[in-house]
């Protein structure tokens, strides 16, 4: 097991190099990892329903970075219905972030 996560790690690092982020912890990095782009953020996520803990690690984080969300919507629901691709593609459109988290 451990051999298939170090495997994992590395062809993900190869794909994205230091622009992605995972593993424990990793909601605590969001906001050093978005403030070089600037403060134009849309954030896409549900947590704030289903999980309020984690949705306020990433405020935190996003805070102590000095990061403003401009807008916000809510992820889709299972499967992607098609009504909720369309919400985000608006509130994309509206918003014309910098950045999707």
């Amino acid at each position: 097991m451990k051999e298939l996560k170090e495997r994992a790690q590395t062809l993900i690092h190869e794909f994205k190099g230091n622009e992605y982020i995972h593993g424990l912890h990793c909601l605590d990095k969001i906001g050093e990892m978005t403030a070089p782009v600037g403060q134009n953020i849309l954030l896409i996520t549900s947590l704030n329903q289903r999980d309020p803990e984690n949705y306020k690690k990433i405020q935190d984080s996003l805070h102590r970075s000095g990061i403003k969300i401009k807008t916000q919507t809510s992820s889709s629901r299972p499967n992607s219905p098609r009504e909720d691709v369309f919400r985000m593609k608006e509130k994309i459109r509206e918003s014309n972030p910098v950045r999707l988290i």
